[in-house]
């Protein structure tokens, strides 16, 4: 597997996690130590995946990576 191909990986996996809202598949995404920066401002991992398992104001997302 090339980089390329890992990097492909990793959007595919993040996508797929945030979809089904699967709070461990996100968590192994990103390093223990990962700020996100979104529309909620400066988070961190455990911040940001508490605001993930709210209630969500869609029934369901679909990313489409091309």
């Amino acid at each position: 597997m090339n980089d390329t191909d890992e990097l492909r990986n990793l959007l595919q996996r993040y996508a797929r996690a945030v979809d089904e809202r699967d709070l461990d598949a996100l968590r192994a995404v990103f390093h223990a130590d990962a700020v996100i920066e979104g529309f909620r401002g400066a988070q961190t991992l455990d911040e940001w995946l508490a605001a993930m398992a709210e209630p969500r104001a869609f029934a369901s997302s679909m990313h489409c990576i091309g």
